[in-house]
């Protein structure tokens, strides 16, 4: 059974139209990436849109380097249908992307 506060970020999540995410999945590797899209799959499958801003060009071994393609296949993984939308630039020589994702 979740928690309180578990319940409340569930029920949350559920009337969200946007969720952000800045740095924070570039620390986890695609298979904990892969169950946390799967788990907010089974609250809100669609009407969301994603926006994750990442470093994808790495130069740290505990930091995932992934695209704005990798996410679309990940997502598409976890049983989304996503519209995406992905754009890069260079912040200190290293490649990021803003990559929007909408269910």
């Amino acid at each position: 059974s979740l928690t309180e506060l578990e319940d409340n970020v569930v029920q949350e999540f559920k009337k969200a139209s946007q969720f952000f995410s800045a740095c924070v999945f570039q620390h986890c590797n695609d298979e904990l990436v892969l169950k946390i899209l799967k788990n907010l799959y089974d609250i809100k499958s669609e009407g969301i849109r994603f926006v994750i801003y990442e470093n994808f060009e790495v130069k740290l071994d505990h930091v995932a380097g992934r695209t704005g393609q990798d996410y679309v296949k990940l997502f598409t993984k976890a049983g989304y249908k996503v519209d995406a939308t992905l754009y890069a630039h260079k912040v200190h020589n290293e490649k990021h992307g803003l990559s929007v994702l909408v269910t």
